[in-house]
């Protein structure tokens, strides 16, 4: 007995809903598989957006590259608005433009809500680092006298060694910044990277006078290198999509780019209060 075959139409269907639910929830184990950490990584909305449009485009191209194909899928639905059910036919052409134009309204409309419990906009510096300063802007006379060996600055003074050292590292802390945080943040810093519309929480703009110009360079390193898979639990959830960088920098390298995000945003970092 020959087994009754799937209609076309309905393999399309079920083939995109497949691949829309592997987009929305299957990505982000994904991501936390590449990335490591404890938190799902969601794709962002406008990638969602674009992927969805890419894969209609898919199967509308597919199915116009032959009549035959063309009219396996439009068949039924062609046969359903001429000869199919009167009843049937007059609910689905009156509730589909309903549920669309719900869709649509309910996603344009103006949103207001209140909050439900006070939370902290910024995550807190672990005390542990409290005490922490950059040892390449703050090197030791041993660093120092280090550096003026290597770079062959014989009897250059200890302050202009020091002037070179903070040049020459911020100057490679430059070259890993426009490699890893551009996309995001910028390559000018103001939170204008190519990516930066795809988040939900959009990249700070280390340009704004109440950014990192207000925080110790210290809490840069801190968040440059554990990102968000380490924030702490409190007021959650924190909408950051900053990765953990520890995985792929040793401490030396984002200290360099904490460095190198203070001289693109024309920025010094935040003196720490003197304990009395």
């Amino acid at each position: 007995m020959q087994k009754k075959r799937i209609n076309f139409f309905w393999v399309t269907i079920i083939s995109f809903v497949i691949v829309y639910l592997f987009f929305k929830f299957g990505t982000p184990f994904i991501f936390k598989g590449i990335k490591g950490g404890d938190n799902l990584i969601p794709l962002p909305g406008t990638g969602l957006l674009m992927y969805t449009m890419l894969l209609i485009l898919a199967i509308f191209t597919y199915i116009s590259f032959s009549a035959k194909k063309f009219e396996e899928f439009y068949g039924p639905i062609v046969r359903f608005l001429r000869d199919g059910n009167r009843a049937a036919y007059w609910i689905v052409m009156i509730i589909t433009p309903l549920v669309i134009g719900f869709g649509v309204f309910s996603w344009t409309k103006p949103k207001s809500v209140s909050p439900t419990g006070i939370r902290i906009q910024h995550p807190g510096l672990p005390g542990s680092l409290g005490t922490v300063e950059n040892p390449l802007r703050h090197p030791s006379p041993e660093d120092i006298e280090k550096f003026r060996g290597e770079e062959n600055l014989g009897s250059m003074g200890e302050e202009e060694v020091k002037l070179a050292m903070i040049e020459k590292y911020t100057n490679e802390g430059r070259a890993l910044y426009q490699a890893n945080c551009h996309p995001c943040h910028g390559c000018a810093a103001d939170g204008n990277g190519p990516q930066a519309d795809g988040f939900r929480l959009r990249p700070v703009n280390f340009t704004d006078p109440g950014a990192i110009a207000t925080v110790v360079e210290t809490y840069v390193f801190w968040r440059v290198k554990e990102g968000n898979p380490s924030l702490p639990p409190e007021s959650t959830p924190w909408d950051s999509a900053m990765p953990a960088w520890k995985y792929d920098y040793s401490d030396e390298q984002i200290w360099k780019i904490a460095m190198a995000a203070y001289d693109i945003a024309h920025a010094m970092p935040r003196m720490p209060e003197e304990v009395h």
